[in-house]
């Protein structure tokens, strides 16, 4: 069972930063998940600057989806300037999830990566080690039982 904290408590979930009030009932629940995602003391000022800006971003890559699919990605034998606008947000989307450390690759560094393998292998030798001490100790019982 993984260690409790204090951030880890339901309290560390009051105080969230609360959504534009301009933003829409979606862009409002979007707001939600990503604020609950972290306990509140984790989000800044700015944090709330960027988050507002990330979901601004999804909901219009959202509706620019609906869009292309109704209209088609190729108008008048072009490429609909809405595909492109599309990719211009979804970067904005990409480069703010990486700041806002949404995605697990900003979460995760190589030292991370590096720690984490470390302690992947050692819980392996301990298994390992745990797997041989109950083979022999069945091993001693069925010699008994003989």
């Amino acid at each position: 069972m993984p260690r409790t904290t204090e951030l880890s408590k339901p309290q560390a979930l009051l105080g969230q930063p609360q959504p534009p009030a301009d933003l829409s009932i979606a862009g409002k629940s979007m707001w939600r998940l990503i604020v609950a995602s972290r306990p509140a003391v984790a989000w800044t000022q700015a944090d709330a600057m960027l988050i507002a800006m990330y979901v601004r971003a999804a909901l219009d890559v959202q509706r620019l989806d609906a869009e292309i699919t109704m209209h088609g990605e190729v108008e008048d034998g072009k490429v609909s300037p809405r595909v492109k606008l599309r990719a211009m947000r979804e970067q904005v989307l990409l480069t703010l999830a990486h700041r806002l450390k949404l995605s697990p690759s900003a979460r995760y560094t190589a030292k991370d990566a590096g720690r984490l393998h470390g302690h992947a292998k050692r819980a392996g030798a301990a298994l390992s080690t745990l797997d041989d001490d109950d083979e022999l100790l069945l091993a001693r019982h069925d010699a008994r039982l003989q």
